[in-house]
This record gives structure tokens, sequence and C-alpha cells, in this order.
């Protein structure tokens, strides 16, 4: 993607449109290009998707607000990675408030300053 063609909005669409088609057992993997533990992933199964937000990346109290805050529910010490699932096939509405909890991730807590 670009940097410059691309904003959050389109991104989120973007990722909307490729949760609808995800099938199970597919991956996806966003990462920062200057940091690898500024992610979310995905992970497609029958009946939903399984999306972590990084738990590896040094949050603050600001940073982790934000991802409670967005519906990502915090990681164990046995599992530090933030989590969300999502029932599919769902709602566009379901599908763009998990596309936005993804940019929240990415934008607001891990500090990523563009999708491109």
């Amino acid at each position: 993607m670009d940097s410059e063609a691309v904003t959050w909005q389109s991104f989120a669409d973007r990722l909307v449109s490729t949760f609808r088609g995800l099938s199970a057992r597919s991956l996806l993997i966003i990462s920062a290009r200057e940091d690898e533990l500024r992610y979310v992933q995905f992970a497609g199964e029958n009946d939903r998707i399984y999306a972590e937000a990084s738990g590896a990346y040094p949050h603050t109290s600001k940073s982790a607000g934000v991802l409670a805050s967005a519906g990502w529910t915090p990681g164990t010490n046995l599992a530090p990675n933030w989590s969300s699932t999502l029932r599919v096939p769902a709602l566009t509405a379901e599908y763009t408030a998990f596309a936005g909890m993804s940019v929240l991730a990415l934008r607001d807590s891990f500090d990523v300053t563009s999708p491109g």
C-alpha cells in the first residue's frame, strides 16, 4: 500500500472486506514496519475470527486503556496478547466495529502513524 494514498478510514474499509473473505485456517498479521512488536493478527475459523493485539509491546496505562475501551480483552501472564472474537457471518456494522478496534490498537495504542 502506498502510505500517501492510504488513510486510516480506507484501511479500515479494506479490513472489513478482508474479514468478509477470511476463510477457515487463514491467518492475517498486520505489523508496523519499524517495530514487529506492534501488530494485530487474525485467525479465521469456520464460525468466527479470532483477533489478537500485541501484548509484548510495552504498554503504558494510557495505551492499555485505549485497548480496553475499544473492546479488547487483556491477556494473562501465560498468554499476554489482548484478544477479541467475532462470530461470522456477521453484520456489516459488526465487521466495521472489529476493523475499528484494530485501527485503534495500531494507531492509538501502538502509535503507528500511517496504515501505509
